[in-house]
């Protein structure tokens, strides 16, 4: 989850229309935020911990919808290349990818605990 820190530091001269557009390093942190909120959760065996998440998914698909949209219209309009475009596309879904696995782990873990509590 090194993106935000290597958008960031990346040459001027390649992308800098689509580091004031995209919200990659955004969408890292918020990714990034959730793996660690999930662990937490898991590491106390505390699923209220891990009930922030489906908030945060929904916070992490909708600012990729955003930088998808920017990234499209920066292609369309040759602001950037479009394979920079097109791999930053593939950046973002890879995080909410990451995102949606976190979630899918914070329910199994709510699962498990009010099984636990069920007795059985």
């Amino acid at each position: 989850l090194r993106v935000a820190e290597s958008t960031r530091t990346c040459p001027d001269d390649s992308l800098t229309t689509a580091k004031t557009m995209a919200s990659i390093p955004r969408l890292a942190e918020v990714a990034q935020g959730m793996l660690s909120d999930l662990v937490g959760a898991l590491a106390n065996g505390d699923p209220t911990q891990a009930e922030g998440l489906h908030l945060a998914f929904r916070e992490l698909a909708a600012q990729r919808k955003i930088a998808v949209a920017e990234l499209a219209e920066a292609i369309a309009s040759d602001s950037i290349e479009a394979m920079v475009g097109v791999t930053l596309v593939g950046v973002s879904g890879n995080l909410e990818r990451i995102g949606d696995e976190v979630v899918d782990a914070a329910n199994h873990l709510r699962h498990v605990a009010l099984r636990n509590q069920q007795g059985g």
